[in-house]
């Protein structure tokens, strides 16, 4: 937990996402975070070893009105009044464990983003669902409908209007195979806001994360499976998240 609220640190984050936050290590964390400036925390209460999601921050967070997610521990909205931000932190829920579940959130998350879309709002985190992208000969490859949908809705991929040919991933399996399934959707009011987007494996030394098969064993020491993904924006009012 160190580690990470280190690397959280050293990326100059004024505030962050966290997903797959579990009770058990809850106070471990929340503490590590504070530890590195990080004094207001807003998270969900997953029952058991089941994920949640946490949002920190260096200034105040107000728990936001949109609520009643099929999975309640895996969405958070808040609002950080000194940047004058919205966030949906999510964590959808895997399809290649349930298909129907998978799809049940993202029905309701799209309803639920309606509400947000003419704010200054950010839908970020482990979406579990691949956005369209380019394969090692620059073909595109398919993306989750579901996803497809809320971006035809006026969300902003912020990554990929930034890299409009680049091929990326955020997440690799165990055998190496990575696909980009975290991401931050943007308003079109936010949008104007923002100046970049970029993931990250490393920072000052540390490996946050990396492919397995990599030959310097970054992989083996890694602190994540996920890249952690930094959204800056480009007015006073700071960086948005990572």
């Amino acid at each position: 937990m160190t580690g990470i609220a280190a690397v959280l640190d050293m990326l100059e984050a004024d505030v962050v996402v966290i997903c797959e936050y579990t009770t058990p290590l809850g106070p471990t964390l929340i503490h590590a975070l504070s530890e590195v400036g990080f004094d207001h925390v807003v998270h969900t209460d997953p029952p058991g070893e089941r994920s949640g999601v946490l949002v920190g921050a260096r200034s105040e967070l107000v728990l936001g009105e949109v609520r009643g997610a099929p999975r309640p521990e895996r969405f958070l909205h808040v609002i950080v009044p000194r940047a004058q931000l919205e966030i949906a932190a999510v964590h959808v829920p895997s399809g290649a464990h349930d298909t129907d579940e998978h799809v049940r959130f993202w029905d309701w998350l799209r309803a639920a983003a309606a509400g947000l879309a003419a704010r200054d709002s950010l839908i970020c985190g482990d979406l579990n669902s691949a956005a369209w992208d380019f394969d090692d000969r620059g073909e595109v490859t398919a993306a989750d409908p579901a996803l497809t949908r809320l971006l035809g809705a006026g969300w902003h991929d912020v990554w990929r209007e930034e890299n409009p040919t680049m091929s990326k991933s955020s997440w690799w399996a165990r055998d190496g195979e990575g696909f980009r399934l975290d991401h931050a959707l943007a308003s079109t009011r936010l949008l104007a806001r923002l100046s970049d987007a970029h993931y990250v494996t490393r920072v000052g030394g540390v490996c946050l994360a990396h492919p397995h098969e990599v030959s310097d064993g970054c992989g083996r020491r890694a602190l994540s499976d996920h890249a952690a993904l930094v959204v800056e924006a480009r007015d006073e009012r700071g960086v948005v998240g990572a």
